[in-house]
């Protein structure tokens, strides 16, 4: 009986020792398969997030060769609308009916050209640069004759943006020159012609409407508040004109002109041999475009 219970708790032993061992490399097993996993998540991430970041990199590169490639269509386009633009401009350039090229060839101070339709005033317009009776008998081709030529004194801008431009011409008996401006002493010539144009050599088309004429003394005009850089005496000027005090005087009353308008003076002697008397017709800058 005692031999029978020493195997039996060796056998217990054995079967016990096993157990541990079995549990213990199960346990041990369980959690070599836990490290795998882990190990396998971690890779699974790090490969997940190399992924993204490799997704990333392509979308921003794919976005900035969209970005590159609107921006090449975007320039593109601005140089083919630019190169159509000048197209246009070169086209309406060589549709200005003043060939001032040539005509600044032959004398450089013709800087603009005055045109009244449906009349005989169709003249360059000239500024001596130091001598303001020059072109009082000089042509533009600068011959002394009596007819002279349309001018503008120094003390005027060229390009016609003073309040007031004052434009000199003759009175010539046959209607040449400014001898033509005493028709709009007629009330029914003042009504059908209000419109002066003047082309200037960088290509501008200013369009004038009639607002007045009438006669004055031949004190300097441009001695008067409208060229002083005053636009309260300027107004006052205007105010004056609109008044209705000049003789042979006509006014356009649906035409406003305020100082911050720009106006031209076209000034001739007065007939009758009145020496002491002009006749001005005057306009308003009503619009100005670019060729």
């Amino acid at each position: 009986m005692n031999r029978n219970s020493k195997w039996f708790r060796i056998l217990f032993l054995v079967i016990a020792a096993i157990f541990v061992i079995s549990t213990c490399a199960f346990v041990n097993t369980k959690v070599q398969d836990a490290k795998a996993q882990k190990e396998y998540e971690r890779l699974q991430e790090l490969a997940r997030k190399q992924q993204e970041e490799e997704d990333k990199k392509a979308e921003e590169e794919m976005k900035r060769q969209e970005e590159e490639e609107a921006q090449r269509a975007k320039k593109a386009a601005e140089e083919e609308a630019a190169r159509q633009a000048a197209l246009e401009k070169e086209k309406k350039r060589k549709s200005f009916p003043i060939d001032f090229e040539g005509l600044r060839e032959q004398n450089e101070d013709i800087f603009a050209w005055i045109t009244i339709p449906d009349t005989v005033i169709d003249y360059p317009l000239l500024c001596h640069p130091s001598d303001d009776t020059y072109y009082l008998n000089h042509d533009p081709a600068g011959n002394q004759v009596q007819p002279g030529a349309i001018f503008i004194e120094s003390i005027n801008s060229l390009d016609m943006r003073d309040s007031n431009t004052i434009l000199y011409g003759h009175n010539q008996r046959d209607q040449s020159m400014f001898g033509s401006l005493h028709q709009y002493e007629d009330q029914a010539y003042f009504d059908t012609h209000p419109t002066i144009l003047i082309y200037t050599k960088d290509y501008k088309l200013l369009t004038y409407t009639v607002f007045n004429c009438g006669q004055i003394d031949d004190s300097h005009i441009l001695g008067e508040p409208s060229m002083n850089g005053d636009t309260a005496l300027f107004q006052s000027y205007l105010d004056n004109i609109k008044s209705g005090t000049m003789p042979k005087q006509h006014l356009r009353k649906d035409v406003q002109v305020t100082s911050a308008d720009k106006i031209i003076t076209l000034s001739t002697c007065e007939n009758g041999g009145q020496n002491d008397r002009r006749f001005i017709v005057q306009a308003v800058l009503t619009s100005s475009e670019d060729y």
